[in-house]
């Protein structure tokens, strides 16, 4: 019951964190340890970093999802260890261990390619890590190969209306601002609003609000552009 509140916490945290959901996914890890229950343990140690790295704690997160991972290993559950290692390379990266990070979404990409499970969470949960990685490439200045995983992932996920996509797309409008592709950053970002209001993703809203109005101005000096920027 308490791994299963705990996820619940974590999930919803994730596009709307708050300090307020940590001790009662604090609580989760504390019983799941005084009943010596390694699943529920793993998985409320996992929500617990999940939940971390969406706040930005990312020595925290990591803290944690070693923790989780150390836990899960001698369980045989390559889904739940594909997860902990997804969210750990996540917040590898959160902390700017670029090498690290990769390391650790190769390895959770290349075990959810061996065994897809289809559900809609997962595919989710798949492209954000796909996701994550092209967000590296291309802070490496590797830009066509994450351009590949941006696509990958926003097939992950088409025709889905979930907050990932979103973040897939505002992620997307960031790199090609970065590779100096203006005109393509602004569409993007456009369409990321678009999606962005239907899906109530408010961050990620005015987050490309910012990347069109850079990429807008940018491309023409804009006056108007400039000042959405403040």
């Amino acid at each position: 019951r308490w791994s299963s509140v705990a996820r619940r916490y974590a999930l919803a945290g994730i596009w709307d964190p708050s300090t307020a959901h940590l001790p009662i996914l604090g609580r989760a890890v504390d019983r799941a340890a005084a009943r010596g229950d390694a699943v529920s343990l793993a998985l409320a140690d996992f929500w617990v970093g999940y939940h971390h790295y969406g706040l930005g704690h990312s020595a925290r997160a990591i803290a944690h999802c070693e923790r989780a991972l150390l836990t899960a290993q001698p369980l045989g559950n390559v889904r739940l260890q594909a997860q902990i290692r997804a969210t750990l390379g996540q917040a590898r990266w959160q902390a700017c261990e670029h090498g690290p990070a990769l390391v650790l979404l190769d390895e959770a990409i290349g075990m959810v390619r061996a065994d897809p499970d289809g559900t809609r969470e997962s595919m989710a949960a798949f492209a954000y890590s796909l996701a994550c990685r092209g967000w590296i490439l291309a802070d490496l200045g590797r830009f066509d190969e994450a351009r590949e995983l941006f696509e990958e992932s926003l097939r992950e996920v088409a025709g889905v209306e979930h907050p990932v996509y979103t973040w897939i797309l505002s992620s997307y409008a960031v790199a090609a601002l970065w590779q100096g592709r203006m005109e393509e950053a602004a569409a993007i970002s456009a369409d990321t609003q678009r999606v962005s209001t239907r899906v109530r993703t408010f961050y990620m809203y005015a987050k490309t609000v910012a990347s069109e109005a850079y990429a807008r101005w940018a491309m023409t000096g804009d006056a108007d552009a400039a000042l959405r920027l403040v």
